[in-house]
């Protein structure tokens, strides 16, 4: 058996290496080459020259345990800190089954089976998703450190765990039990009993207001702590382990997202996920005004068989509508010239989104915000439960 060579030179046995790839969904031999720094030695080569914690150099975020912590001790958490974070693991959803790229790999080109993942996924009439490798590790554990590095992979961590409670607003009550829930996770009290000077503003930060007994701040008083910032910027000379709310809660919504459209796909038998994008047209459809569901009716008539009877028939309408905005101020369509600033913003962002996007790509950003929504809705009816 080997040992390896990370890059801030500390060791690690070929295991411990094996048992980190197998967590992010890779075989070691991608792992190492997507990671060319790490460098495979043997074991006499380990006796001669022996790299620990004491010794070897080590990085500003990487995980440093006691002084007589030995290098074969390193978990893969200390791993972890040292490697760039692995692609997307990518799957499919296939008759109810989730298959990913890494299993499918193992009967790739057999058994009449196509060589690969992407002629699999076009042969079964699949979309090919993506999570986040972390997603997939139960064993993946947040680690105490600052900077935004470790804030970044500790917040992809921790957001399914804290659920609905990233979305603690400017509240005493919803902010300590958020941070309860933190201390449960992470085992760190935080900011967790501390007093506050006064009530938080919607997304402000209280890690830099919250105090020990005699007003120490929470650096003094537990430096390395895990808390939670709400403006986005993660400083890099604290001494705290921070969680990017805004981040987190981005993340909280996709993955509200992912998981109603996967309820949706069992609970309604559908065999494809794009077809959940005929569905939520369906949904909006049933909410057209009658005039709006023949325009509606006459467009796709039109783009199936371009009639040019069908298109006059469109024109009339647009002479009717063309130069009409739905305005969010009022709930109603009024004339462009007459149309207020934020009804004009929207349709400027529109038009961009027009020019840079085709029908397909629109319709799936439709699918996954519908479902967003839903998911949304639950989590705000559960937590006023």
């Amino acid at each position: 058996m080997y040992n390896y060579q990370l890059e801030n030179g500390n060791i690690v046995d070929e295991s411990q290496l094996s048992n980190f790839a197998e967590q992010n969904g890779l075989s070691l031999k991608e792992l190492l080459g997507k990671n060319p720094d790490i460098k495979k030695i043997e074991e006499d080569k380990k006796e001669e020259e022996p790299k620990s914690f004491q010794t070897g150099p080590t990085k500003e975020t990487a995980v440093v345990g006691p002084q007589e912590q030995s290098s074969m001790e390193l978990n893969s958490e200390a791993i972890s800190s040292e490697l760039p974070d692995p692609d997307p693991v990518r799957y499919i959803v296939y008759n109810n089954e989730t298959i990913y790229e890494y299993d499918y790999k193992k009967f790739a080109g057999k058994d009449g089976y196509p060589k690969t993942f992407d002629e699999y996924a076009k042969a079964t009439n699949a979309e090919i998703l993506t999570a986040d490798p972390v997603e997939l590790s139960v064993e993946a554990k947040p680690t105490k450190g600052k900077g935004r590095k470790l804030a970044e992979r500790n917040t992809r961590i921790l957001v399914d765990q804290l659920g609905k409670s990233v979305f603690a607003g400017g509240n005493n009550q919803e902010r300590f039990l958020a941070n309860e829930k933190l201390q449960e996770l992470t085992g760190e009290a935080g900011e967790y009993a501390l007093e506050r000077v006064s009530q938080p503003d919607v997304d402000e930060n209280t890690w830099n207001k919250s105090v020990a007994v005699g007003g120490v701040k929470i650096e003094s008083a537990r430096p390395g702590s895990f808390v939670f910032n709400y403006s986005g910027e993660i400083p890099e000379d604290i001494d705290l382990s921070f969680i990017d709310m805004p981040t987190a809660r981005q993340a909280r919504v996709q993955s509200l997202s992912k998981r109603e459209q996967q309820n949706a796909i069992q609970v309604k038998g559908i065999r494809y996920p794009s077809i959940l994008n005929k569905e939520v047209l369906y949904q909006g459809f049933q909410f057209l005004s009658p005039e709006e569901r023949t325009i509606y009716e006459l467009s796709e008539r039109y783009n199936e068989t371009k009639d040019e009877s069908l298109l006059k028939q469109l024109e009339i309408y647009n002479e009717k509508y063309g130069q009409m905005l739905y305005d969010p101020t009022t709930g109603k369509l009024v004339n462009y010239d007459k149309a207020s600033p934020e009804a004009l913003i929207i349709d400027s962002q529109a038009q961009q989104k027009a020019d840079e996007s085709d029908v397909e790509t629109l319709q799936g950003e439709l699918t996954d915000n519908y479902y967003a929504l839903i998911g949304l809705a639950k989590d705000i009816i559960e937590y006023q439960e």
